[in-house]
């Protein structure tokens, strides 16, 4: 993960600075416990957080990327999808800040879309069913 204004602030340097090529941009490698465990620190909530096996959710109809949209499918060809070297970028100037960080800032903006349906993620229905 990557904060926009980390992403955007790097490409803007890039082309400033006339600098061509591709670049993996994402934040410093975190397993799913930390993500989490970071989340609910910087937003001050206790989660009780549950795993379940991928079946649950795809036998109730939740699909990759759009119901579940951090979780790749368990094939070999996806098997290093999400895990990607950011070094070059690093080299040419990617800077990011810690997911804490970003996770304040979203939570401080999405209180102020409180009348807006969220398009990504389980709804509350499917969230109850699993």
């Amino acid at each position: 993960m990557i904060d926009v204004n980390d992403a955007g602030a790097f490409l803007v340097r890039l082309a400033e600075q006339g600098q061509t090529g591709a670049f993996h941009l994402t934040g410093q490698p975190m397993t799913m416990q930390k993500m989490l465990e970071t989340i609910c620190a910087a937003t001050g909530r206790a989660v009780d957080i549950q795993y379940k096996p991928l079946a649950v959710f795809t036998n109730a109809g939740m699909r990759h990327w759009t119901d579940l949209p951090f979780i790749v499918p368990d094939a070999p060809a996806l098997a290093h999808m999400l895990n990607v070297s950011t070094t070059k970028a690093q080299q040419a100037g990617l800077w990011t800040r810690p997911l804490a960080q970003t996770v304040q800032a979203v939570l401080a903006w999405d209180r102020g879309q409180r009348d807006r349906d969220l398009k990504a993620g389980m709804s509350p229905a499917q969230e109850a069913t699993v």
